[in-house]
């Protein structure tokens, strides 16, 4: 990197103020064995990476090779609760692991005596609580809008958050604690829901529909110190940005067409993650960063409580 560039980056990184497109050149970090989801980061530094077609979860450390950490059937979204410990959405059910990735238990598998459809990805609140998407994955149930949005709450108690939509895939609490926001992969529409209590949503609404509906689908989405929302665009190999208003205001090149989660990282949080494959979801993954020089949120960082 010029002087010049770095320079802009410092600049960027003390205003908070998002990079143009074309000074971002997305950085491969790892290739893997298999098409990568749910990106997380602990208190080490250490990377998670799910590769759910391998029933495998990786942990990347700094100059290290990728390592197994977990053996689960179809892992996905993935988060680390504030004791350590770990919650993965998986294709039968959201599981709670040690730190060393040694299974404690099932959070989440059946509802109302019928087992979920497959949980996606998962967003913590303030209160002790997460959030997760359960999609419709056939498509007579995709046209019945049968994806649905679930909640665990502090004593381990699910309920149904959600109903209505197509494909719920990603999702993430606002920091006020206030917001829940909910991607649809069908439609390409980003929904806002109010929070007013734990597991409690009202007032669903569009907050932006994304270009590329059709041959894409919306996937893993986070939030920076600045309230911008970052989507991972599956099927154009794009993090997408949206601002507090749902403007969107960014299309950054995401590495792989098959951009699938994104988390920020590294020792400042100014760098984005992003996991995802180079072809077909049958064959390799790979693992892109992001040099943003924004400040980012951590995944660990709870919500505020209301």
């Amino acid at each position: 990197m010029t002087r010049k560039l770095m320079a802009i980056f410092a600049l960027l990184l003390q205003s908070g103020r998002l990079p143009p497109e074309s000074t971002i050149t997305p950085v491969r970090l790892n290739d893997l064995a298999g098409y990568s989801e749910g990106i997380v980061f602990d208190s080490s530094g250490a990377a998670y990476v799910s590769l759910p077609h391998r029933d495998v979860v990786l942990r990347i450390r700094a100059g290290a090779a990728p390592e197994t950490w977990a053996r689960l059937e179809g892992p996905n979204g993935h988060k680390i609760l504030p004791d350590g410990t770990h919650i993965i959405a998986t294709k039968h059910g959201v599981i709670h692991l040690e730190a060393s990735g040694k299974v404690i238990d099932a959070l989440a598998s059946r509802f109302n005596n019928k087992p979920l459809k497959g949980p996606n990805d998962l967003a913590l609140d303030g209160f002790g609580g997460f959030y997760f998407t359960d999609p419709a994955e056939a498509e007579a149930d995709q046209s019945a809008h049968l994806g649905q949005v679930y909640y665990v709450d502090a004593k381990k108690q699910l309920h149904l958050a959600a109903t209505g939509l197509c494909y719920a895939n990603g999702l993430v609490v606002r920091a006020d604690g206030r917001v829940l926001f909910v991607d649809d992969s069908c439609t390409s529409h980003v929904y806002l829901y109010d929070i007013i209590g734990p597991g409690r949503l009202v007032r669903r609404r569009v907050f932006a529909a994304l270009p590329d509906s059709g041959r894409a689908a919306l996937d893993g989405m986070t939030t920076d110190a600045a309230g911008n929302l970052f989507v991972a665009h599956y099927g154009v190999g794009l993090v997408e940005v949206l601002d507090s208003g749902g403007h969107l205001v960014r299309r950054y090149p995401a590495g792989s067409p098959l951009s699938s989660n994104v988390a920020f990282g590294g020792m400042r949080l100014e760098e984005l993650y992003v996991t995802g494959a180079p072809g077909e979801e049958s064959g390799p993954g790979v693992l892109y960063k992001l040099p943003l020089a924004i400040k980012g949120r951590s995944s660990r960082t709870l919500p505020l409580k209301h």
